[in-house]
Protein backbone atom coordinates (compact mmCIF):
# COMPACT_ATOMS: atom_id res chain seq x y z
CA UNK A 1 0.00 0.00 0.00
CA UNK A 2 2.33 2.70 1.28
CA UNK A 3 5.08 1.63 -0.96
CA UNK A 4 2.91 1.92 -4.57
CA UNK A 5 2.04 6.17 -2.94
CA UNK A 6 5.40 6.20 -2.45
CA UNK A 7 6.40 5.04 -6.30
CA UNK A 8 3.48 7.25 -7.65
CA UNK A 9 3.67 10.11 -5.41
CA UNK A 10 5.52 12.42 -8.01
CA UNK A 11 2.50 12.24 -10.43
CA UNK A 12 0.53 13.55 -7.44
CA UNK A 13 2.67 16.63 -6.44
CA UNK A 14 0.54 19.32 -6.92
CA UNK A 15 -2.97 18.21 -7.55
CA UNK A 16 -6.38 17.77 -6.15
CA UNK A 17 -5.64 13.99 -5.40
CA UNK A 18 -1.97 15.11 -3.74
CA UNK A 19 -3.93 17.36 -1.19
CA UNK A 20 -6.36 14.36 -0.48
CA UNK A 21 -3.89 11.85 0.01
CA UNK A 22 -1.74 14.20 2.12
CA UNK A 23 -4.94 15.34 4.52
CA UNK A 24 -5.97 11.71 4.71
CA UNK A 25 -2.71 11.05 6.01
CA UNK A 26 -2.44 13.83 8.31
CA UNK A 27 -5.61 12.82 9.62
CA UNK A 28 -4.52 9.30 10.46
CA UNK A 29 -1.39 10.38 11.92
CA UNK A 30 -3.36 12.63 14.48
CA UNK A 31 -6.00 10.26 15.17
CA UNK A 32 -3.66 7.22 15.73
CA UNK A 33 -1.51 9.26 17.93
CA UNK A 34 -4.07 10.72 19.93
CA UNK A 35 -5.09 6.94 20.54
CA UNK A 36 -1.70 5.60 21.07
CA UNK A 37 -1.41 8.23 23.95
CA UNK A 38 -4.69 7.16 25.76
CA UNK A 39 -3.75 3.44 25.63
CA UNK A 40 -1.52 1.47 28.62
CA UNK A 41 -1.70 -2.23 26.91
CA UNK A 42 1.96 -2.49 25.14
CA UNK A 43 0.93 -3.69 22.19
CA UNK A 44 -1.73 -1.99 21.41
CA UNK A 45 0.44 1.07 21.86
CA UNK A 46 2.78 0.05 19.12
CA UNK A 47 -0.24 -0.97 16.82
CA UNK A 48 -1.85 2.39 17.13
CA UNK A 49 2.00 3.96 16.77
CA UNK A 50 2.48 2.09 13.49
CA UNK A 51 -0.85 3.27 12.50
CA UNK A 52 -0.08 6.75 12.97
CA UNK A 53 3.32 5.93 11.15
CA UNK A 54 1.58 4.63 8.07
CA UNK A 55 -0.62 8.09 7.85
CA UNK A 56 3.00 10.14 7.96
CA UNK A 57 3.78 8.02 5.25
CA UNK A 58 0.75 8.92 3.25
CA UNK A 59 1.07 12.58 3.68
CA UNK A 60 4.84 12.24 2.71
CA UNK A 61 3.49 10.82 -0.50
CA UNK A 62 0.57 12.97 -0.68
CA UNK A 63 2.89 15.86 -1.01
CA UNK A 64 4.91 14.53 -3.72
CA UNK A 65 7.93 16.39 -3.50
CA UNK A 66 11.91 14.59 -3.58
CA UNK A 67 12.48 15.38 -0.15
CA UNK A 68 8.86 13.95 0.68
CA UNK A 69 9.37 10.91 -0.67
CA UNK A 70 12.70 10.05 0.91
CA UNK A 71 11.22 10.97 3.63
CA UNK A 72 8.39 8.44 3.11
CA UNK A 73 11.33 5.92 2.52
CA UNK A 74 13.02 6.47 5.22
CA UNK A 75 10.51 6.08 7.50
CA UNK A 76 9.20 2.94 6.38
CA UNK A 77 12.99 1.81 6.85
CA UNK A 78 13.10 2.62 10.82
CA UNK A 79 9.69 2.00 11.26
CA UNK A 80 10.38 -1.78 9.97
CA UNK A 81 13.75 -1.88 12.07
CA UNK A 82 12.56 -0.49 15.51
CA UNK A 83 9.09 -1.59 15.65
CA UNK A 84 9.42 -4.93 14.65
CA UNK A 85 12.08 -4.88 17.59
CA UNK A 86 9.67 -3.62 20.44
CA UNK A 87 6.78 -5.75 18.70
CA UNK A 88 9.43 -8.83 20.19
CA UNK A 89 10.61 -7.17 22.99
CA UNK A 90 7.06 -6.25 24.73
CA UNK A 91 6.33 -9.95 23.72
CA UNK A 92 9.24 -11.30 26.16
CA UNK A 93 8.09 -8.90 29.10
CA UNK A 94 4.34 -10.19 28.72
CA UNK A 95 5.78 -13.44 29.13
CA UNK A 96 8.39 -12.85 32.06
CA UNK A 97 6.12 -10.26 33.70
CA UNK A 98 2.36 -12.04 32.71
CA UNK A 99 1.02 -8.30 31.61
CA UNK A 100 1.58 -6.22 28.79
CA UNK A 101 0.38 -3.40 30.86
CA UNK A 102 3.16 -0.33 30.70
CA UNK A 103 2.56 0.57 34.00
CA UNK A 104 3.43 -2.79 34.93
CA UNK A 105 6.37 -2.67 33.06
CA UNK A 106 8.04 -0.28 36.08
CA UNK A 107 11.68 -1.10 37.20
CA UNK A 108 12.15 -2.60 33.66
CA UNK A 109 15.80 -2.05 34.29
CA UNK A 110 15.99 -3.58 37.22
CA UNK A 111 14.30 -6.81 36.71
CA UNK A 112 15.15 -7.62 32.83
CA UNK A 113 18.62 -5.07 32.30
CA UNK A 114 19.19 -6.80 29.01
CA UNK A 115 15.83 -6.51 27.78
CA UNK A 116 15.55 -3.06 29.35
CA UNK A 117 18.64 -1.95 27.11
CA UNK A 118 17.35 -3.51 23.84
CA UNK A 119 14.34 -1.61 24.45
CA UNK A 120 16.39 1.48 25.20
CA UNK A 121 17.68 1.19 21.91
CA UNK A 122 14.19 0.61 19.70
CA UNK A 123 12.67 3.55 21.58
CA UNK A 124 15.71 5.36 20.33
CA UNK A 125 14.98 4.13 16.66
CA UNK A 126 10.93 5.24 17.11
CA UNK A 127 12.56 8.10 17.25
CA UNK A 128 14.77 9.24 14.83
CA UNK A 129 11.29 7.89 12.86
CA UNK A 130 9.31 10.74 15.15
CA UNK A 131 10.85 13.45 13.00
CA UNK A 132 13.82 14.81 14.28
CA UNK A 133 15.75 17.06 12.06
CA UNK A 134 17.28 15.70 8.98
CA UNK A 135 20.51 17.92 8.96
CA UNK A 136 22.02 19.56 12.39
CA UNK A 137 21.64 23.19 11.27
CA UNK A 138 20.31 23.87 7.80
CA UNK A 139 21.96 26.73 5.41
CA UNK A 140 21.96 30.02 6.40
CA UNK A 141 20.71 29.19 9.88
CA UNK A 142 23.20 30.85 12.83
CA UNK A 143 24.01 28.71 16.18
CA UNK A 144 21.69 31.15 18.26
CA UNK A 145 18.45 30.38 16.17
CA UNK A 146 19.70 26.53 16.23
CA UNK A 147 19.78 26.24 20.40
CA UNK A 148 16.26 28.67 20.47
CA UNK A 149 14.47 25.29 18.84
CA UNK A 150 16.12 22.68 21.21
CA UNK A 151 19.17 21.35 21.81
CA UNK A 152 22.23 21.29 19.43
CA UNK A 153 21.78 17.55 18.03
CA UNK A 154 18.06 18.74 17.20
CA UNK A 155 16.01 17.28 20.19
CA UNK A 156 13.18 18.82 20.91
CA UNK A 157 11.79 19.58 24.49
CA UNK A 158 13.97 16.18 25.98
CA UNK A 159 11.64 13.82 23.85
CA UNK A 160 14.36 10.94 23.60
CA UNK A 161 14.92 11.80 27.83
CA UNK A 162 10.84 11.14 28.26
CA UNK A 163 11.08 8.07 26.33
CA UNK A 164 13.52 6.55 27.92
CA UNK A 165 12.09 7.14 31.78
CA UNK A 166 8.94 5.55 30.13
CA UNK A 167 11.20 2.44 29.05
CA UNK A 168 12.75 2.62 32.78
CA UNK A 169 9.67 3.72 34.45
CA UNK A 170 7.19 1.69 32.97
CA UNK A 171 5.28 4.75 31.22
CA UNK A 172 5.09 6.43 34.93
CA UNK A 173 7.22 9.54 33.88
CA UNK A 174 5.32 10.39 30.56
CA UNK A 175 1.23 8.92 31.12
CA UNK A 176 -1.29 11.20 30.40
CA UNK A 177 -4.12 10.08 31.03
Amino acid sequence: GVYLLIRISPMMKGTLTGVLVTLIGGFTFFAASLMAIATSDGKRLLAHSTVSNLGLIVACAGVGLPESVWAGVMLIVFHAVSKSLMFLCVGAVENVTGSRNIEDMHGLIIKLPKLAIVMIIGICGIRREGGERAADTPEGEDDADQKEDGDEHGDQTGCGQIQIDVALHGGQAGKVF
